[in-house]
């Protein structure tokens, strides 16, 4: 069972990305988090195989969220989900130990995810 943190303090983009990826990833379990205080709380009450995160939230900014991933859960993969071009944040975001980012303007590479995170291809 693949389990999935989503972390985006827009409820439609949540419940978009899981439509998405409940119909790659069968079976998988996602939780929401709308904010970087829920996220981290989330992290670190459950074991999970992937967080996507968004880079603009509303408590803390996405890249120091992923520093404090990073420091309390080294070994989780974060995709890093964003807005802006990916010119704008990609030094701060792999200083902060990003290892992918995902634009908002195209469409999910489900196949880049699974390189990330080592998940299974799906039966189909």
């Amino acid at each position: 069972m693949t389990r999935i943190l989503l972390v985006d303090d827009h409820a439609v983009v949540r419940q978009g990305l899981r439509q998405i990826l409940e119909e790659s990833i069968p079976g998988a379990v996602f939780e929401d988090a709308a904010s970087a205080e829920e996220a981290m709380r989330k992290a670190q009450a459950g074991e999970w195989d992937v967080a996507i995160l968004d880079l603009s939230l509303p408590d803390m900014s996405g890249l120091e969220a992923l520093k404090e991933l990073r420091r309390s859960r080294p070994g989780l993969p974060v995709l890093v989900l964003s807005m802006h071009r990916e010119e704008q944040f990609a030094v701060r975001a792999l200083r902060a130990g990003r290892p992918a980012t995902w634009p908002r303007r195209r469409p999910p590479r489900i196949s880049s995810m699974r390189s990330i995170t080592c998940w299974p291809e799906a039966d189909t």
